[in-house]
């Protein structure tokens, strides 16, 4: 572990403003990870749905911010462990869970894949809500 101090004034109210920096290592830092293995994991996605997510990607070909978000999650579940746990909640100004925390390994994964394919943006954002949604989850 290691740790570092700083201060300096708000720009805004003068005030003195003291920070803390803490470095955590582990054993699965740099190669660790090769000798011990992953750990497991619970996976809560949190994703927007709203109306802005149909926007275009500016690198992707005109592929709409929503169409890179699925297909990005669909390649993540290639990654998903057996005995990691998923949960998949969206939102736009109210919030969904689309799939419950369960282990990966209990999930049918092709009704999840077409679950994610459904997903279509609608609404206005709420982040909070999404955010409040995944952290009951947890």
């Amino acid at each position: 572990m290691s740790t570092s101090t700083a201060q300096s004034n708000n720009l805004v109210t003068k005030d003195l403003e003291h920070y803390i920096s803490i470095g955590l290592t582990s054993k699965y830092d740099g190669e660790g990870i090769k000798v011990h293995g992953r750990s497991k994991c619970k996976i809560v996605i949190v994703l927007d749905i709203s109306g802005s997510m149909s926007a275009p990607m500016s690198y992707s070909n005109h592929k709409s911010k929503m169409e890179v978000a699925k297909s990005v999650m669909k390649s993540m579940l290639e990654k998903i462990k057996d005995d990691d746990y998923y949960s998949l909640v969206v939102f736009d100004d109210c919030a969904e869970i689309i799939q419950p925390l369960m282990k990966y390994s209990e999930i049918e994964r092709d009704m999840l894949e077409l679950q994610i394919s459904k997903i279509n943006n609608r609404g206005g954002t709420n982040f909070e809500l999404g955010f409040k949604k995944a952290y009951e989850i947890l």
